[in-house]
């Protein structure tokens, strides 16, 4: 409990300090460097999302391989997998270095000229050499620290090097240095990530030893979970490959500003949520029916906040960017449709969430392979049908056509091929959540408010959530007393044997 605790705290800090600096230098790049700068550096960044996918697949079936040994205390059964998985991050990060100086070469070739050619080409290289040092040194000892409950401190240690890197960042933006010398920071970020993780690894697990005979059976799901991967990757981030190649790194840019707002927020809740998501594993392989009972007040809560925190957030949408982007004007950042498309999407993404993670703790990725397959295609295809006429509309609209499908088939096959019951139950929440939503946007569109500075904008956001989230409350106990009075029932009897 005491590491769950550490887990949530640690999580919430590294986003807030996350959230801080994203909306610090993105804003400073803006200013000193220009819209189309700010375009480049995220369209570079997604490149380096998708080489992640030769990590994605046996990072996580790694992760779930640990579970077992680590409950038993089985050190050679640990030694065995981490051997399986440092032989398999050897010979990807080959592959990923051959693929990287291909990026170098060939990108800046069909994108914008921003930059002089051999200025993108090292942009890609500081970007993503540092990925280098994840495979050939740290990535199987994080993946460790994980698994055992260790999260709070990588993700103290990727804190303080994120917060030690753009301090730097700044100071050089500031100082007026070159856009060059600002990205090779990013190396260092991997450098000292690398140091503080094998330093406390070494210290923790003495015995560790990653040249055992290799299990690689234990790790056999990586292709499975790989294509889940690659379909989580696509709709998150295909948008902007999208945009880069069909409406310019301008529009890139306002995207970006969106996106960041949206997903950051997005990202919080599934730290939270990853914090404790073990706990619901352990109930779900030990007692089937109390599961269920904590399935659904797990999924009243997260559907219910989750909801109320995105409403929250699209009504504060346009006025937050009315303070942001305060003399941008290379870039139009003022567009009432944006924040409707990214809450819709988020939306949607919170309504999967929890039989999503029951697919996840349940290990049915082969099982449901090809439809995230699917998902992946109805995404790609609509998006680059759509662009041409309606531009970022367009992408967003793919998006969330891919969320639509995938949303409603996690839930059918969540409640009838796992927990052997309907999916009215959970229906009957999301639509709960989604009228509610409904009328929050018709209530707020348009509305006109400008605030002066960031404290009234605060304090409109906390008097309007407030109402907003009374309502979600007051409408999810009257049309789902049942589901609330049973969440009411279970934590009164927790409380009284504590």
């Amino acid at each position: 409990m005491k590491k769950g605790i550490y887990n949530i705290f640690f999580g919430i800090v590294s986003q807030i300090i996350t959230v801080i600096m994203g909306l610090i230098l993105p804003q400073m790049i803006v200013e000193q460097y220009g819209s189309g700068v700010n375009g480049l550096l995220s369209s570079v960044s997604q490149i380096f999302v998708y080489l992640a996918l030769f990590e994605a697949g046996v990072g996580t079936a790694t992760m779930q391989a640990l579970y077992k040994p680590i409950a038993e205390e089985d050190g050679d059964g640990i030694n065995r997998i981490l051997s399986a998985t440092h032989s398999y991050f050897k010979k990807t990060g080959i592959i990923y270095g051959a693929v990287l100086a291909a990026s170098a070469i060939i990108y800046p070739l069909f994108v914008e000229k921003t930059l002089p050619y051999s200025s993108i080409a090292l942009i890609i290289i500081f970007a993503g050499a540092g990925s280098i040092l994840n495979y050939f040194f740290y990535g199987k000892y994080r993946i460790l620290l994980e698994a055992s409950g260790y999260s709070y401190f990588v993700n103290g240690i990727v804190t303080m090097s994120y917060l030690i890197v753009n301090i730097i960042k700044i100071v050089l933006i500031s100082s007026g240095s070159s856009i060059l010398n600002v990205q090779f920071m990013q190396f260092l970020f991997y450098g000292l990530q690398m140091v503080g993780i094998c330093i406390f690894t070494k210290k923790k697990y003495r015995w560790i030893n990653v040249h055992e005979k290799e299990d690689f059976e234990a790790i056999s799901q990586k292709s499975s979970v790989l294509v889940h991967q690659i379909s989580s990757l696509v709709f998150s981030n295909t948008d902007i490959l999208i945009l880069t190649f069909f409406c310019g790194f301008e529009i890139v840019s306002v995207y970006t500003m969106y996106n960041y707002l949206f997903s950051t927020v997005m990202t919080l809740i599934l730290t939270v949520v990853a914090s404790i998501i073990y706990v619901l594993g352990k109930i779900f392989f030990e007692n089937r029916e109390k599961y269920l009972v904590y399935h659904d007040m797990f999924e009243l809560l997260y559907l219910t906040i989750g909801s109320i925190i995105f409403s929250v957030l699209y009504v504060c949408a346009i006025p937050f960017m009315r303070l942001y982007t305060e003399g941008f004007t290379d870039a139009n950042y003022i567009d009432y449709k944006l924040p409707i498309l990214f809450f819709t999407m988020q939306l949607l993404n919170i309504l999967r969430g929890p039989c999503n993670n029951l697919i996840n703790i349940a290990g049915h990725f082969l099982k449901t392979k090809n439809r995230a397959m699917i998902e992946m295609v109805i995404n790609i295809v609509v998006s680059l049908v759509c662009v041409k006429w309606l531009g970022i509309y367009g992408v967003l609209i793919g998006t969330i056509s891919a969320l639509l499908y995938r949303t409603n088939d996690i839930i059918i096959y969540a409640n009838r091929k796992i927990l052997n019951r309907s999916a009215r139950g959970t229906y009957k929440r999301c639509l709960i959540n989604v009228v509610c939503s409904i009328l929050v946007i018709v209530l707020y569109w348009k509305k006109n408010y400008v605030p002066d500075s960031y404290i009234q904008l605060i304090g409109f956001t906390i008097a309007h959530g407030m109402v907003i989230a009374l309502g979600f409350l007051i409408v999810n106990t009257i049309l789902d007393f049942k589901s609330v009075k049973a969440f009411f029932k279970l934590s009164l009897k927790k409380e009284d044997r504590e």
